[in-house]
């Protein structure tokens, strides 16, 4: 699965990909945010919620490909990220080739 970040020219996706691949970055990040946000969902529930949701999201992440572009999708993305999945995709699914 490839995951592309657009208009990288407006906002940076380096945070983006960092927290996607540095866990304590993004513990890091969600507790600033908690220590900002006065009280709402900080803590309790909400707080609680997010570091479970960030131990799933980090192995999700771990079988991501990420791009980057500035235009709209898929003209200038990352051509390599297309190739590998498509020969991963036909390599999985090579199975349905046979039905008819």
């Amino acid at each position: 699965m490839i995951l592309v970040f657009n208009k990288t020219d407006v906002q940076d996706a380096s945070f983006a990909k960092e927290w996607m691949t540095d866990f304590e970055a993004f513990q890091s990040a969600l507790q600033k945010e908690a220590d900002n946000s006065d009280g709402e969902g900080g803590s309790g529930y909400m707080g609680s919620l997010m570091n479970s949701m960030s131990l799933v999201l980090d192995e999700f992440y771990a079988h991501l490909d990420v791009s980057v572009t500035t235009s709209p999708p898929p003209f200038y993305i990352h051509t390599q990220h297309f190739k590998d999945a498509r020969f991963v995709y036909l390599r999985e699914n090579s199975h349905f080739s046979s039905i008819k």
